[in-house]
């Protein structure tokens, strides 16, 4: 119901249905959010429950948590096969995540930032498979996927987490999420390691003209955030934002938005 169904007001509803329950249960889960614990795994062969041999595996106590984790290892794939669905799937994470930290902390730890990166970029390079190609791509000759709630998910990922460039100036960027003691995550650096090459930010540039402003907004916000206090990614994103201009790729009514970036 929420990917699959051609109706958007199905899908609306459907998302603003876990969005309340969601809402309920976080409330009422908030003294062991984030906390583990231990179950057997009955997903084996019977000659290993007949001998009591059970794996012990270890799931997060909150069952809203759990379900975080269902949309993230279940349901990505089916948003890239219902591509033209799909905004829905990537507000409700993103209500999710702004509703407590322990869930924005969550899905940065399950990988979010990375998953997103690699769904965004729609099997362009460096996200090329294995076989040199690029794999099931979202979109068709008439319509391209809109990324902009992904985007928005993404960047809003990015503003929770500490920076080496904010941890050395010990100020926060003009766009952190929490700025409590209590309340910090520091950015995984191998997240992050694809976008930081010049062939994810050529093609991210490129693509600019094609999209919302909110996504060039999310786009700013994140630049903005990895460069705070941190000279090596200005210099990265600088030099890449030049190369764009210089070679002639940017179109004139982006143009603004990248100068602005500079």
């Amino acid at each position: 119901m929420l990917l699959c169904s051609p109706f958007p007001e199905v899908r609306e509803v459907f998302a603003t249905l876990l969005s309340t329950t969601f809402g309920i249960t976080i409330k009422n889960e908030e003294k062991y959010l984030g906390e583990v614990e231990q179950q057997c795994d009955f997903d084996c062969d019977d000659v290993y429950l007949e001998r009591g041999e059970l794996r012990k595996t270890y799931v997060q106590k909150s069952a809203a948590l759990r379900l975080v984790r269902l949309l993230i290892d279940e349901l990505m794939h089916c948003a890239r096969i219902n591509w033209r669905n799909f905004d829905e799937f990537f507000i409700l994470l993103k209500e999710f995540a702004q509703s407590h930290f322990q869930v924005a902390a969550f899905q940065i730890q399950s990988g979010m930032i990375a998953t997103l990166l690699h769904f965004v970029m729609n099997g362009k390079p460096p996200f090329h498979n294995a076989q040199g190609g690029s794999g099931f791509r979202m979109g068709d000759a008439v319509q391209q996927p809109d990324f902009s709630h992904a985007y928005g998910l993404f960047a809003f990922l990015i503003k929770c987490c500490l920076t080496h460039g904010i941890n050395a100036v010990k100020h926060y960027s003009p766009y952190s999420i929490f700025e409590e003691e209590d309340k910090r995550i520091t950015l995984p650096d191998e997240h992050l390691a694809e976008f930081f090459t010049s062939e994810c930010q050529q093609e991210i540039l490129s693509k600019s003209h094609l999209c919302r402003e909110t996504q060039n907004q999310a786009l700013e916000e994140v630049i903005v955030h990895l460069c705070w206090g941190d000279i090596q990614a200005s210099r990265f994103f600088l030099q890449e934002l030049i190369d764009h201009v210089r070679s002639r790729r940017a179109y004139i009514h982006t143009l603004s938005f990248h100068l602005q970036l500079i």
